[in-house]
């Protein structure tokens, strides 16, 4: 089940103001100033995607919420463009969801990339080699790699 974080400030940061926001879902003002730090979901899915349309696709800074794929840890969409920037050594002055665009020519999208990484990120791991000693990192699952390096 996707469940998504988006806090009221960054929403209201994004969309300029609560009257912007209460227009644009069509709700009444002091349902907005009701809202807790986090924006209710179904509102906070609803920004998200207005957010990549059009008229605001290319506002700065992006809107970016916590977005948990699978019902397990999220990893914030602030930690995954810094590791994009440390992937890539991208100054901050680089807008990220251009950067991905440009260098995968389109295939893969911020949206993309962020699924990509939630979906990864439980299967690192670390271990050493019963029969070795050695340790390695890697993608495994109980007690299994996948994929190993030595470290």
């Amino acid at each position: 089940m996707k469940t998504i974080e988006l806090k009221r400030v960054d929403a209201i940061r994004f969309f300029g103001s609560v009257e912007r926001i209460t227009e644009l879902l069509s709700i009444k003002q002091p349902a907005v100033a009701q809202w807790p730090e986090l924006v209710p979901e179904k509102s906070a899915w609803a920004l998200l995607h207005l957010s990549k349309q059009p008229k605001w696709r290319n506002k700065k800074p992006k809107l970016r919420a916590f977005i948990n794929i699978w019902g397990d840890e999220m990893i914030s969409e602030f930690d995954i463009e810094e590791l994009i920037r440390g992937m890539f050594n991208l100054d901050d002055d680089v807008d990220v969801d251009d950067y991905l665009d440009e260098k995968y020519k389109g295939e893969v999208s911020w949206d993309c990339f962020v699924k990509i990484i939630n979906d990864l990120t439980p299967f690192i791991v670390m271990g050493e080699s019963p029969l070795t000693k050695k340790v390695y990192r890697g993608f495994g699952k109980n007690g299994v790699f996948f994929l190993k390096q030595e470290v």
